[in-house]
């Protein structure tokens, strides 16, 4: 799943994973919980609309443990660190390598 509210970023994300994932895209927290026991994995931007980050990865654990990556512009320490905290399985910065986003992802599915 990939839950990007900009619809560039998701297509982006989306043209790199599709050669190895059947890949669903939602733009909102809504949809990504209402998605979350049809996919293996999930890519989820920080400033998703719908609630806060934190509050999405506890959702998205509580439903269904999937690995979780959360695309992130802060590059700060203290908010990887944070989300790390909260259940992240890895974190990318903004912006970042469609290609490393996409080897992240296979090692975490493995």
């Amino acid at each position: 799943m990939i839950a990007e509210d900009k619809d560039y970023l998701a297509k982006i994300i989306r043209t790199a994973l599709t050669d190895d994932f059947d890949c669903i895209c939602v733009q909102t927290s809504k949809e990504a919980l209402d998605s979350i026991n049809d996919v293996d994995a999930a890519v989820v931007s920080l400033n998703l609309k719908g609630v806060t980050c934190d509050s999405l990865l506890a959702e998205m654990k509580n439903r269904r443990r999937i690995p979780v990556i959360i695309l992130t512009s802060n590059t700060t320490s203290l908010i990887r660190i944070k989300l790390f905290r909260e259940g992240a399985d890895d974190v990318v910065t903004k912006p970042f390598n469609p290609e490393e986003l996409l080897v992240r992802l296979i090692r975490l599915v493995k």
